[in-house]
């Protein structure tokens, strides 16, 4: 958790450390979401370390990339050339993909309806599962 702060055309690279499972199984997709100020919270990149697969939102696709280190236990998302627009709050989450549930995210890790957020804009094939928040970091572009 954290706030840091970059120049426009800097690149960003955020790391999310998970502890207690393994990224590795594949139970388990992890997402990076961001909420700019003022505006709703929006899906942007998603990674399956278990078979490799990754997902881009297209406002991002071309400047950013998302990685995992299975040794480290840890997911990596890189933004390119950054601008005042990419300033907010970013997420790193997971989703259980053998939940067949609606699809939430829950800031504090359990149910509470009055602190979830119906999730928009999300991949193909991750449109079931639980989300739950392990990192939040606030991103100022000066």
């Amino acid at each position: 958790t954290g706030s840091g702060v970059v120049r426009p055309r800097d690149n960003l690279q955020l790391v999310c450390k998970v502890s207690g499972f393994s990224i590795q199984t594949q139970n388990y997709v992890w997402h990076w979401f961001h909420q700019p100020f003022g505006k709703t919270l929006e899906w942007i990149v998603g990674i399956h370390p278990y078979n490799g697969n990754k997902w881009y939102s297209p406002s991002v696709k071309n400047r950013a990339s998302i990685s995992s280190d299975g040794s480290k236990n840890e997911f990596y998302f890189q933004l390119n050339s950054v601008s005042v627009a990419d300033a907010a709050v970013y997420f790193c989450s997971r989703e259980d993909t053998m939940r067949e549930v609606d699809l939430v995210l829950n800031k504090n890790g359990k149910h509470n309806n009055q602190n979830t957020f119906l999730l928009t804009n999300m991949p193909r094939g991750t449109v079931n599962g639980k989300f739950i928040v392990v990192l939040m970091k606030t991103l100022c572009i000066l």
